[in-house]
């Protein structure tokens, strides 16, 4: 944001009113808000449509966009069904469960920090005037990483509890 601050004397700039290329972009437009949070929210994460037949994925319907929304990309966005192993991600306390006290905390710090960044990322994708599938990768990994604690915490608690302990 300073260096934004610096270039365009808005740390809210992003370059975007100073691109040059065949999209009409007014320079009155409002490039983030809370108005366009729920709608974003929806096109990144909502499930697709399940087909039978390939690609397997048909896109959602389209819905009204919010005033002053610049417009979406690919349809086929969705991360909850395009990479069904981030649901794995609400296992990450799993991680530290069971576990000595030093590594509790150094594990939910690391979970904490890991989400952190993840919300913070996905929170400025979700409010900003426009999406794409895209866009996602700016988050993905840090969701994934929680996904992946997830999957290891899961499995060690799994197999605590299958063999009557470490």
């Amino acid at each position: 944001m300073l260096y934004n601050t610096l270039r365009f004397n808005n740390p809210f700039e992003f370059g975007w009113h100073y691109q040059l290329n065949t999209n009409y972009q007014p320079t009155t437009a409002r490039q983030f808000s809370l108005h366009y949070l729920w709608f974003n929210f929806r096109f990144i994460f909502r499930t697709n449509a399940m087909e039978r037949h390939f690609p397997f994925f048909a896109s959602c319907p389209a819905v009204a966009l919010p005033s002053g929304y610049f417009g979406t990309g690919e349809p086929y966005s969705g991360i909850l069904s395009n990479y069904p192993l981030v649901w794995l991600a609400l296992a990450a306390p799993l991680a530290w469960r069971g576990r000595p006290v030093e590594e509790i905390s150094v594990l939910r710090w690391f979970v904490a920090s890991v989400f952190l960044l993840f919300l913070i990322c996905a929170l400025t994708i979700c409010l900003f005037f426009s999406a794409s599938n895209r866009y996602e990768l700016d988050f993905l990994p840090a969701l994934m990483l929680l996904a992946v604690m997830g999957i290891l915490g899961w499995s060690r608690h799994w197999w605590v509890h299958r063999s009557g302990g470490i």
